[in-house]
């Protein structure tokens, strides 16, 4: 396992901006928002109202009730809502996904043995340096942590303590109460790094595969069924919670269960379709979407639809299944290359072969034209009715549109993010600004 370090310059920090410019996750946070005055960070509040004044060098969006601050570009400390280290600027801080936790690191060189804790930044809660090295992981209550001797356990984010020993070779983020593991004294000629022993759960307790196989992917759980991989052949088959084989090793390659759907490829023929939970084969002519076979994110289904291909090796046409297998639609044009999950249930976005995107309703009905490019790869988020994106052509500003796409904040800005709590990140002639839902700017940079 490996981590990267976050050591932030102006460059970054807009980018980073662009991703989450303040928090909003729960009634314990605060909405706080960088902003840059000549060459120095500080934070306003919803209001635009300068809150911790311009300071530091770099400086991390808020997470809970605390963020990650420098004064000197390459020490890093954690700062409070009034801008105080409560952690002095003397560490190396990693920034993951979770929005709760980071891990920081003594500025020693890297073979220091205890070099590596857990800041709570909800709680302020701190392990000191019980750990070598440290994964934060998405949405879980339990991080891996490494251990002097290289072995991996978990530590928790409330208590910022270990609770599973540092016992494991290689160790995976939870998923539906289960880790992925592999011991240390098991599988040392697997080179593969997504095969692993046995399951764990968040109590230390073990789920085995069958003889003879081997728990594939970082995923583990997924929706009650586990990819397998047998020794022998190094087919893939799925076992259930007990432990048991329940659909036979049979497939060249698989995904997890996307809901009650997992997509194979056929041994011999290398057609790719979709199984159900008992293994049979739905209709094949109903393909998971694109060629990348690792692409899992487009098989997920959102709203109980997913986007699908339909037809045949030389003719596709892109549809959406339901949870049930039965094809909601299918687009009989062919200019459409992607749907998007349908996040808010109504409308999903749409992609044309040329990378610009549209909306479009679940009878299939096109809500627009492909006009817009968006803020990620699966569109732009509707918060609060309003969605960033950039109108298409050489020189296309940034705006904001409602579910039908009308302009509700005209499209004049070079760069744009979501909303997030009631401010906008928005950008022209290199100077940041944020903006309010009525399109009115809070606070610019001079």
């Amino acid at each position: 396992m490996k981590r990267s370090r976050v050591r932030v310059n102006l460059l970054v920090i807009l980018t980073i901006l662009m991703c989450f410019p303040c928090t909003s996750i729960g009634d314990t946070d605060i909405s706080l928002y960088p902003i840059h005055v000549n060459g120095t960070w500080g934070f306003i509040n919803e209001q635009g109202v300068i809150v911790i004044p311009p300071q530091y060098v770099d400086v991390l969006p808020f997470s809970g009730m605390f963020t990650g601050s420098s004064c000197d570009g390459k020490n890093w400390g954690i700062i409070d809502a009034d801008g105080r280290f409560v952690l002095p600027p003397n560490h190396e801080i990693v920034w993951g996904n979770n929005c709760n936790i980071c891990a920081v690191y003594v500025n020693n060189p890297d073979d220091a043995a205890l070099r590596c804790g857990l800041f709570n930044l909800q709680s302020g809660k701190f392990s000191g340096f019980q750990w070598h090295n440290a994964i934060l992981c998405e949405n879980t209550n339990l991080h891996p942590v490494q251990s002097s001797n290289g072995l991996w356990g978990y530590a928790s984010m409330n208590s910022c303590m270990e609770v599973i020993p540092c016992q494991f070779s290689e160790a995976s983020s939870f998923h539906e109460g289960w880790a992925c593991v592999r011991f240390c004294n098991q599988s040392n000629e697997i080179q593969d790094p997504y095969y692993f022993d046995a399951l764990a759960n968040e109590t230390g307790n073990f789920l085995y595969p069958p003889t003879g196989f081997y728990i594939y992917g970082h995923d583990g759980v997924s929706n009650g069924l586990i990819q397998i991989i047998d020794m022998d052949t190094g087919l893939t088959g799925y076992m259930d919670m007990n432990g048991q084989l329940v659909i036979e090793a049979e497939w060249m390659y698989g995904s997890k269960f996307y809901g009650n759907f997992a997509w194979v490829m056929d041994n011999e023929t290398e057609e790719r379709f979709y199984i159900d939970r008992t293994g049979n084969a739905l209709d094949k002519s109903i393909r998971p979407i694109g060629t990348v076979l690792d692409n899992y994110d487009a098989c997920e289904f959102y709203n109980g639809v997913s986007c699908v291909a339909v037809g045949n090796d030389e003719i596709d046409h892109v549809a959406v299944m339901t949870e049930k297998g039965n094809l909601l639609y299918v687009l009989e044009e062919t200019t459409t290359s992607m749907i998007f999950p349908y996040y808010d249930y109504e409308e999903a976005w749409y992609m044309d072969y040329q990378g610009r995107y549209g909306l479009i309703d679940r009878e299939g009905c096109y809500l627009t034209d492909a006009n817009f490019y968006c803020v990620e790869e699966t569109g732009s988020p509707f918060i609060n009715g309003l969605a960033a994106v950039r109108e298409y052509g050489i020189g296309g500003k940034w705006g904001f549109i409602d579910r039908h796409g009308e302009w509700i904040i005209a499209p004049e800005w070079d760069d744009a993010d979501s909303f997030v709590g009631k401010l906008a990140y928005v950008e022209k002639h290199g100077k940041m600004a944020y903006i309010n839902q009525q399109g009115t700017v809070i606070w610019e940079e001079e």
